[in-house]
């Protein structure tokens, strides 16, 4: 019990320095509560960082399910200023009163944006981005399936005080039973 005590002492001393150590560093970038990660926005996070997104999909009576739940995860680490890895990925899915219901791991993809045209305050920062999808999962589908490769263009611009995103998206999906591939546009 003394052990516990000593090592609670210690971190309550030890941690105000390291925290006032690390809101002080000079080129941390600020926090942006602004960004939003609703969509896909053609700006990148700050070099070497990594960015999370979560969250939950919650979905009632569809063709494929009476009811499904699903965790999302979106990981973005910038390698440079204009090149960004992602992974996306939704690591539990439930679904009920479907053809496979249960608790499933749901799709995996990876993929790659990058910056084409830096933004400015006259113009728009326009990216590209190509992800991939490395797993196929058994769990329903929230629509009429999902892609098996995507190119999108992203715009990001500031005007008249609200930050306005536009993309554009071309996905091949493929149907493994039919052996139909096809594009869908967005």
């Amino acid at each position: 019990m003394n052990g516990v005590r000593t090592l609670l002492a210690m971190l309550l001393l030890l941690c105000p320095p390291t925290l006032l150590a690390q809101a002080s560093l000079p080129d941390a970038p600020g926090a942006n509560p602004a960004r939003p990660t609703v969509s896909t926005t053609a700006t990148l996070t700050p070099v070497g960082y990594l960015q999370f997104e979560n969250g939950i999909l919650y979905a009632t009576d569809s063709r494929e399910f009476s009811k499904r739940l699903g965790i999302n995860q979106v990981t973005k680490l910038s390698i440079n200023e204009r090149m960004e890895v992602l992974a996306l990925f939704e690591p539990f899915t439930h679904s009920t009163g479907a053809a496979v219901s249960g608790n499933r791991l749901g799709e995996i993809f990876t993929g790659i944006q990058t910056v084409v045209l830096p933004g400015t305050e006259e113009r728009p920062t326009i990216s590209v981005q190509y992800l991939r999808r490395l797993y196929a999962s058994p769990a329903p589908e929230l629509d009429l399936g999902t892609f098996v490769q995507s190119a999108t263009i992203l715009l990001s611009d500031d005007l008249g005080g609200f930050h306005v995103d536009v993309n554009g998206l071309v996905l091949e999906q493929q149907d493994d039973k039919t052996r139909i591939r096809r594009a869908q546009f967005a």
